[in-house]
């Protein structure tokens, strides 16, 4: 469970990362 968590939140950021740039 803990490294879904960890592989959303660094998708997640990815994401975050996309829509600033």
């Amino acid at each position: 469970m803990a490294n879904f968590l960890a592989q959303f939140q660094t998708i997640k950021s990815s994401c975050d990362r996309l829509v600033v740039a």
